[in-house]
């Protein structure tokens, strides 16, 4: 156990994709407070999420669990044990623990789950309101927040009608820094975990101004498709593109959406540069670990679609950043700040935080490799298992150093990419003869691995369980009355 305990800030964005960072190589990309955090903490180039969608990539956040053990594999409820959650272990080895912004509990979206407080905004969630909610309806600008007309699932980007001291994340910010405050001057030897939850940069894409006018739609980076994405698409993306009209989108709105989205981005970290500041002006920098991570990522665009619950790169691949005091660094033998390549995933952050908090991990927890020895160059990392939505429409994947599987069970969809010669994931080689071995090992490889995580119902005998495809069966099949995910406010 360190000598002293360390303060834990985790900070975490909304559909932050891997790539949405400067220091990723997008030099035009405006993020100088993460990419500080990264040239001067460890910053982890590959990491993935193994549920690309928001409750299920939450839930692993909170139980360390790989979604084979917590049983979310999508937005659906996701019922948790409060001791053995990440702020109720902490709270029991005697940290004080604080969320600030979104968690999405459901189905009770006020539920603590180990938190001893928490302030929340869920995005319209709860017809009653939200602590956000609540604090803008006694501003001038109540009732704003979704004047623009444009719902949490649209891509139509619009700047927001709250100005930027009142918009949704400097609030956020404001409610960390608040609580960092109030326990500086109550609770200074006490040590604290804060999750400071932001909701962006998912939709609405709808940054507050001045962000709204950062980047020219024609100088963004135009999506990634090579002309045939849609024939060779699983027959649910096909047809999603459709649902959602996003087929409809003219080139002027796809790129507005995109820098739309970025200036969300460098809002963001304009937030977490405040946020940082408070820490280091405290004098808490040196006794604080941080971990930043994103629960998925925004195709925006690439392949002909838009937001997450897939396993292309650009929904799956979250960016991860920690930093960690010289004493930690020492404790866990974590070495001098580099970038590491490895490749990690979600299911490693609780038992990285409770281990830097010399707190015991509850049980179920800790399959994967330690990351503080993946940080440290004692173990090369392993293979990500992702694994999304339920029996009938259930996607299976596995991420190596170079290749990428993906299986689709509704219709027995296979893609095979090679990151290292395709790392846009434009071209699938699962229908190449050249490739039939490399698809076989890996399809192989995937059974062994989903059968050693008890996931006995993705399987059939020993191959990989799935039916002809049934669009009666997906979301699309059941003819969801508002797809946009448009709320009142």
């Amino acid at each position: 156990m360190p000598a002293q305990r360390p303060n834990i800030l985790f900070i975490t964005t909304d559909q932050q994709r891997g790539d949405a960072l400067g220091v990723a190589g997008q030099s035009w990309l405006q993020t100088p407070s993460l990419d500080a955090l990264a040239r001067d903490g460890y910053y982890l180039t590959r990491c993935y999420s193994e549920t690309p969608v928001c409750v299920a990539a939450r839930t692993t956040w909170m139980t360390g669990q790989h979604p084979w053990a917590h049983g979310v594999f999508g937005n659906s409820r996701n019922p948790m044990n409060p001791e053995n959650t990440l702020p109720g272990a902490l709270t029991r080895h005697g940290y004080r623990t604080h969320g600030a912004g979104k968690f999405h509990f459901t189905p009770d979206q006020r539920m603590l789950n180990g938190f001893e407080s928490t302030v929340i905004c869920e995005e319209g969630r709860m017809p009653e309101g939200d602590d956000y909610h609540h604090w803008l309806q006694t501003t001038p600008w109540a009732g704003l927040e979704r004047a623009h007309g444009v719902g949490n699932n649209d891509i139509f980007a619009a700047p927001s009608p709250v100005p930027e001291p009142h918009y949704v994340s400097t609030w956020t910010a404001n409610e960390a820094i608040r609580f960092l405050h109030q326990h500086h001057a109550t609770e200074p030897e006490r040590p604290f975990y804060l999750h400071c939850s932001f909701t962006k940069p998912h939709s609405a894409y709808d940054p507050p101004r001045p962000y709204d006018q950062l980047y020219a739609p024609d100088e963004v980076p135009e999506p990634w498709r090579n002309g045939k994405d849609m024939p060779e698409s699983p027959p649910q993306l096909r047809r999603a593109n459709f649902e959602y009209t996003w087929h409809s989108l003219g080139p002027e709105q796809i790129a507005l959406a995109r820098a739309f989205y970025y200036g969300n981005i460098t809002h963001l970290d304009h937030c977490i540069g405040r946020l940082l500041g408070v820490l280091d002006g405290l004098g808490l920098r040196e006794d604080t670990v941080i971990v930043f991570n994103s629960d998925h990522g925004d195709l925006m665009g690439d392949h002909n679609l838009f937001f997450k619950s897939n396993f292309y790169e650009e929904s799956t691949h979250v960016p991860l950043i920690v930093w960690a005091p010289e004493a930690i660094r020492n404790e866990l033998d974590l070495g001098p700040s580099r970038r590491v390549d490895s490749l990690t995933s979600q299911e490693q952050l609780m038992p990285f935080m409770l281990s830097a908090a010399g707190a015991e991990l509850p049980p179920d927890v800790g399959t994967a490799p330690p990351l503080a020895d993946v940080i440290a160059g004692r173990h090369p990392g392993e293979p990500v298992h992702g694994v999304f939505g339920n029996q009938e429409n259930r996607q299976l994947a596995l991420i190596e150093e170079r290749y990428k599987y993906i299986w689709w069970a509704n219709g027995r969809f296979e893609q095979l990419f090679d990151r290292q010669s395709d790392p846009t994931e434009l071209t699938n080689l699962a229908d190449d003869p050249a490739y039939d071995d490399e698809l076989g090992r890996m399809r192989a490889t995937l059974v062994e691995i989903v059968r050693a995580h008890g996931g006995h119902a993705a399987l059939e005998g020993d191959d990989l369980r799935g039916s002809d495809y049934d669009e009666s069966t997906t979301r699309f099949g059941r003819r969801n009355p508002q797809p946009w995910g448009r709320r009142p406010y």
